[in-house]
């Protein structure tokens, strides 16, 4: 049986969110709001496939309590329904190029 899980390379915007990946947590880290009087906005994660590609993956504040307690750095997971967005121009931090 092939694998069942896409490379991160293969992952393209505007395709839906029918991905699935099967990726290391590398780093996991909350995104704070300095205007917000540094109120955590988000957790933020780096992924890497058996490829060692990578790529910045965020869990918003509202699926935190969701998906946090099932998730732990350095651990492997199948991640399903992955949707892919592009940068917005305001972000002023990118911790990957992609």
């Amino acid at each position: 049986m092939g694998k069942d899980y896409h490379s991160i390379s293969d992952l393209k915007t505007g395709a839906g969110d029918n991905w699935t990946i099967k990726v290391r947590i590398a780093q996991m880290w909350d995104g704070e709001n300095p205007n917000l009087h540094n109120e955590i906005i988000n957790s933020n994660m780096i992924l890497v496939d058996e490829k060692a590609d990578s790529i910045h993956a965020i869990i918003w504040k509202n699926q935190k309590a969701s998906f946090l307690p099932k998730v732990k750095e350095g651990k492997v997971y199948t991640i399903s329904k992955v949707k892919i967005n592009e940068y917005v121009d305001r972000a002023t931090y990118r911790p990957l190029p992609n």
